[in-house]
């Protein structure tokens, strides 16, 4: 026997409903299932469970699965389940702003600390024009930013950075 498990989705939010199912090979009929979901719930006698999140983060799943023959096969999955939070995560803060030359900048700006992690997004602003959308990063460890394009010669620029969460919240542009 060898137990192993599958769930829609993996990623997910607060609250949504994932739904896990055994995929387990066995050589004769599974007589019990106990699903261990992280977060301190658990499911018995299941073979295809559902269950919801409650806080968000990342959570080991593990399945036990045994037969009528009493043989029992263990399977844990690290880090599973990624459950994004239903709110809006701060903005990165904006380290370093340098002019590269007269058509670049770089952007030095503060890693996302969290787990459900959608994208950062690029504003800029120059001579007193609204914030306009320059730019996505879906990378993130990608903390240096180089917009380009640019007349620094004549023009002063203004940046803002928004993070997206994996649940379609976004910080706030302050």
């Amino acid at each position: 026997m060898k137990a192993d498990f599958t769930s829609i989705p993996q990623i997910t939010c607060i609250g949504s409903t994932v739904s896990f199912q055994d995929l387990t090979i066995a050589d004769t009929t599974i007589s019990s299932w106990k699903w261990y979901f992280g977060d301190g719930d658990s499911a018995i006698d299941k073979k295809a469970p559902k269950h919801k999140y409650k806080t968000k983060g990342q959570f080991d799943v593990k399945l036990i699965v045994s037969d009528y023959k009493g043989c029992t096969d263990t399977i844990l999955k690290k880090h599973y389940i990624s459950v994004g939070d239903t709110s809006a995560p701060p903005p990165p803060q904006i380290y370093r702003v340098s002019v590269e030359n007269d058509h670049v900048v770089e952007i030095d700006f503060a890693k996302y600390q969290d787990v459900d992690f959608g994208k950062y997004i690029f504003y800029r602003s120059y001579n007193g024009n609204p914030f306009q959308f320059v730019d996505s990063i879906t990378n993130i460890n990608d903390t240096i930013y180089f917009d380009s394009g640019l007349n620094c010669l004549n023009r002063s620029y203004f940046y803002k950075i928004q993070v997206k969460r994996a649940c379609d919240y976004y910080s706030h542009l302050n």
